[in-house]
């Protein structure tokens, strides 16, 4: 500890050894690839494999054993989310990981999470049981902080550990650049409207088709990317303004789809953060979107888009309790559809399989549609604000040096 206090004194710099796996898509190796100056990754992304969205549901799809055998296991198994730090580890001031306790750590340690139930590979039975171990470790003086990726997983980790490990928790967003122009802000011209998901019907596909069928104005198109099953393509054939794309990757999408439309439709069921919507709104789009977990910290209804209510999940009311600049306890609430307690499977066995169609959601959509076709030149506009107030590259850079700032300017 003592060498680790002189080294940041003299140099300023901070050494940080990321804890990378072959899984990690995007979110996690843009952490590594634009962190802070003043910090030091010890750990080189060496991989070439780099997982897109559709590189996780390629993989997912691909019916090999392993797979097979973690769908059996990983709901009736308990499992804690562990694993062993190289000796690489030693040599940095910190330790990072994401979603993993790291075994045999020397270092102080920091765990990004998406939701409390990450750490037990999503099963929320597991976590029940693991909760007094991962209480213990979080609490312990090796933790140093738990980063959660939005407001709404760190209000579920106070519901679920307490508010010693709130205490502990601090949120930071998804590193995200503004990408957004106004060059698709003119009048006269077909209203854009965009669908992205890789699980069509967990992600509202079947109503926003019906609904934007049902949209009388001609001067629209939605273009749908994804893995569409042939009976919706075969459905919507005549309606010639919507294209069903399939799947594209992530790079294409940032290229070619996103800066050439105006709105994007997601009225999604399940979400462990929405990062589309994230990737939509750098790019100045208007939003549709449920208030599924952490989409309602993206999505100001009425101002940037159109918020609508889970139709299968009740919202859940939380006092956030942040602490201001003075050190006083704010007071406020926040209010969401928390889904995270149950697998995508789950979720989909639960609601989907009784329900194929959701009637409620496929008439919100239709009204939010309707608002869109209104105010999406407003909302366009506004996105630039709603993402400046929060998301921007500097603001992320600066919550993420805070991370380690201040252990290294009062622990030490």
């Amino acid at each position: 500890m003592k060498t680790m206090k002189k080294y940041v004194k003299k140099t300023g710099k901070i050494r940080v050894y990321f804890h990378q796996m072959a899984s990690h898509r995007e979110r996690q190796k843009d952490t590594v690839i634009h962190a802070p100056t003043n910090i030091i990754p010890l750990s080189p992304l060496k991989r070439k494999e780099n997982l897109d969205n559709i590189g996780v549901f390629n993989k997912l799809q691909k019916k090999t054993m392993r797979n097979r055998l973690e769908k059996i296991i990983l709901p009736l198994v308990p499992l804690l989310h562990v694993d062993r730090m190289p000796p690489m580890h030693s040599k940095a001031d910190y330790v990072y990981t994401w979603s993993t306790i790291p075994l045999g750590c020397r270092k102080p340690f920091i765990i990004e999470v998406d939701n409390p139930y990450t750490l037990t590979y999503y099963n929320y039975r597991s976590f029940q049981l693991y909760k007094p171990i991962i209480r213990r470790v979080l609490l312990s003086p090796d933790c140093h902080k738990v980063v959660c990726m939005s407001e709404a997983c760190r209000l579920q980790m106070i519901k679920e550990l307490g508010q010693g490990v709130g205490k502990k928790c601090v949120v930071s967003y998804p590193f995200m650049k503004w990408l957004g122009s106004k060059k698709r802000i003119n009048y006269g011209e077909p209203v854009r409207f965009l669908f992205v998901g890789l699980k069509f019907d967990i992600k509202g596909g079947k109503e926003a088709l019906k609904a934007f069928s049902e949209c009388k104005n001609r001067n629209t198109v939605l273009d749908v990317v994804g893995n569409v099953d042939s009976k919706y393509i075969e459905k919507y054939r005549h309606d010639k303004r919507i294209r069903f794309l399939g799947l594209i990757p992530r790079k294409e999408l940032f290229r070619k789809v996103f800066p050439e439309h105006d709105v994007l439709l997601f009225p999604t069921l399940h979400e462990s953060f929405g990062l589309v919507a994230l990737e939509a709104l750098s790019f100045g789009l208007g939003i549709i979107t449920t208030n599924t977990y952490a989409l309602s910290e993206l999505v100001k209804h009425g101002f940037n888009g159109y918020l609508m209510k889970n139709p299968y999940m009740e919202e859940s009311r939380f006092d956030t309790g942040k602490e201001t600049e003075k050190g006083k306890i704010a007071k406020g609430t926040m209010k969401f559809s928390e889904v995270t307690r149950y697998t995508l499977d789950e979720f989909e066995k639960r609601n989907l399989i009784r329900e194929r169609f959701s009637k409620k959601l496929f008439f919100e959509t239709k009204k939010a549609i309707e608002a869109a076709l209104k105010n999406h030149v407003n909302w366009r506009r506004n996105a630039r604000q709603v993402f400046a107030s929060q998301f921007t590259e500097k603001k992320w850079k600066e919550n993420f040096s805070r991370i380690f700032k201040y252990d290294a300017q009062t622990r030490l």
